[in-house]
């Protein structure tokens, strides 16, 4: 389906040139902004993955391993790493790095300033909270990340 072409004798600049001039543009290049959108896609993904992996990482091999657990509970108690590993857990028992996540996202889409950090901060605080056992609100971090992420200007 093609727009209509410029009559003869219409004024230049007018509204019908304007539309002929649009419809070409788009019939030679219909995905003019697909691989800058996908890029930024690709990098909002990116930084998600960064905050999953590391979130797997500190799982399974400071979180779920019996041997940690029983070492922290036994003659490794007072050490710095069963210290931290008990800060962890109750940050995912209360669910605050989902929340944080969330509250960051949601500045990320309506807020002003430092924009690309809190998109990057989102995203990295969801992945985070979907490994560390904070599914919902890592989920919803995540998604305001990505959409926030797409809006005009953060490319």
């Amino acid at each position: 389906m093609g727009f209509p072409k410029p009559v003869a004798g219409a004024e230049s600049g007018g509204l019908t040139e304007k539309v002929a001039t649009m419809a070409e543009a788009s019939d030679t290049q219909p995905l003019a902004g697909g691989r800058a959108l996908a890029r930024r896609l690709l990098g909002a993904l990116g930084w998600a993955g960064v905050g999953l992996g590391v979130g797997w990482a500190i799982r399974f091999a400071a979180i779920e391993p019996e041997a940690v657990g029983q070492a922290c509970l036994g003659a490794a108690a007072g050490t710095w790493g069963c210290g931290l590993r008990q800060v962890l857990i109750s940050l995912f028992h209360l669910g605050i790095l989902g929340g944080a996540g969330t509250a960051v996202g949601l500045y990320a889409l309506f807020g002003h300033k430092a924009r690309r950090a809190a998109i990057r901060a989102s995203l990295v605080a969801g992945g985070l909270a979907l490994a560390l056992y904070n599914a919902g609100l890592g989920a919803v971090a995540v998604a305001l990340g990505l959409i926030a992420s797409m809006a005009p200007g953060e490319g």
